[in-house]
C-alpha cells in the first residue's frame, strides 16, 4: 500500500514539473495569418515594416485580394536590415522630397480631425492638374483601393514610401521606376472625395507622418 501511495505521488510531482518546462520557441513569429478585412498596407503598418519588404518575400501574394486564414510570411530582423540598406536598386536611392504639384493649394492640413487621423495633405487643383512623383521610387502599387479612389503607392530608400489618392488617371505601372518629378496621374475626385485634389501621405515602415516634415518650405 505503502509502495502505491509512493509511486502515485512521484507521478503526481513528475507531471507537475513537466507542465512548468519551459518551452523555446522562435523569437519572431515566420509568418503572419490574414484576418478579414486586413490589406496589405494594414499588415505592414501592423508589422512596423514597408508593404514592399513583404512583397518582396511573398512574391507570390496578389496585394487586391488578400485570402482570409491565407499565411504571409514575416522576414526577420537580418532580412529587414538588408532591405533598408541594400544599394541594389539605384533608381530609388534619394532620401530628398518635392511637392507633386506645382501650385501648393493645401485644403487639408496631416493630423486629427473629429477624432480620426488624416493622414497626409490634401492638396487642391483642377481636374487633370499634374501630378508628380515627389522622390525617385520604385511603383508597388497602381489601381483602385476602396475610399482611394485611383490611388498610386511609390516605395523609396530607407523604407518610406509617398501615397497618391483620388486620381483621375494614373500614368505609371506597378513595378516601373519613376525619376523625381516626373508626371505619374493626372488629379481628379475618385473614391470618397468631394472636390478635385490630390490625397498626398508619406510613410515610414508603413507609419504616416507629416509630409510637411521633409517638404521644401513653402513661400
Amino acid at each position: 500500500m505503502l509502495r502505491t501511495l509512493i509511486g502515485i505521488l512521484l507521478s503526481v510531482i513528475l507531471s507537475a514539473c513537466a507542465n512548468h518546462t519551459p518551452i523555446t520557441v522562435p523569437s519572431v513569429n515566420p509568418y503572419y495569418t490574414v484576418q478579414a478585412g486586413d490589406n496589405l498596407d494594414s499588415i505592414a503598418f501592423l508589422l512596423e515594416m514597408p508593404p514592399t519588404l513583404l512583397i518582396r518575400i511573398n512574391p507570390s501574394i496578389d496585394p487586391d485580394n488578400l485570402i482570409p486564414g491565407s499565411r504571409i510570411i514575416v522576414p526577420g530582423p537580418q532580412a529587414r536590415y538588408q532591405n533598408e540598406n541594400s544599394k541594389a536598386d539605384k533608381s530609388i536611392q534619394s532620401d530628398t522630397y518635392i511637392w507633386p504639384v506645382s501650385n501648393i493649394d493645401v485644403s487639408s492640413t496631416f493630423g486629427y480631425r473629429s477624432g480620426r487621423l488624416h493622414a497626409g495633405i490634401d492638396l487642391r487643383a483642377p481636374r487633370g492638374t499634374p501630378i508628380k512623383a515627389s522622390s525617385n521610387g520604385k511603383v508597388i502599387f497602381s489601381g483602385r483601393k476602396s475610399g482611394f479612389g485611383k490611388i498610386i503607392i511609390i516605395a523609396h530608400a530607407n523604407g518610406f514610401e509617398t501615397v497618391y489618392a483620388h486620381n483621375s488617371r494614373n500614368l505609371v505601372n506597378t513595378g516601373q521606376s519613376v525619376r523625381q518629378g516626373s508626371v505619374i496621374a493626372k488629379m481628379g475626385r475618385t473614391g470618397n472625395a468631394t472636390g478635385s485634389h490630390v490625397h498626398f501621405e508619406l510613410r515610414r515602415r508603413g507609419k504616416s507622418i507629416d509630409p510637411k516634415r521633409y517638404l521644401p518650405a513653402i513661400d
